[in-house]
């Protein structure tokens, strides 16, 4: 374990290793979510579905789906063609794949130690 000569040092470094995991993490978890995310959007001819690769920010882990009708299908219960689609499915696929995600980033983690 490497020594500090103050407390301060200590809480640098370990911001320093946070700062290059996240920067590495965030984009790599991000666009693995916007994969499943988009296994669960609604698809017609693919508007929606593309539109989140088309305008989220994954290195700032931003997702978004910028169609005018992204919202609406966000939220309104419907009878998608699509079997695997979903309402929210943004949330969905975070919450089913939450432990591959959490691997993904503690992967991340260390090989930045």
């Amino acid at each position: 374990m490497k020594e500090f000569k103050t407390f301060e040092d200590s809480v640098v470094s370990m911001k320093v290793q946070l700062d290059n995991a996240n920067k590495s993490a965030i984009p790599y978890v991000t666009n693995a979510l916007l994969g499943d995310s988009n296994n669960l959007t609604p698809i017609d001819k693919g508007t929606l579905r593309n539109s989140g690769v088309a305008t989220s920010e994954t290195n700032k882990g931003i997702l978004e789906w910028s169609t005018a009708y992204a919202k609406r299908w966000w939220f309104e219960k419907a009878n998608f063609k699509e079997p695997n689609a979903v309402n929210k499915w943004g949330e969905v696929a975070w919450e089913r794949n939450l432990d591959k995600y959490k691997a993904m980033y503690t992967k991340t983690w260390n090989s930045k130690k």
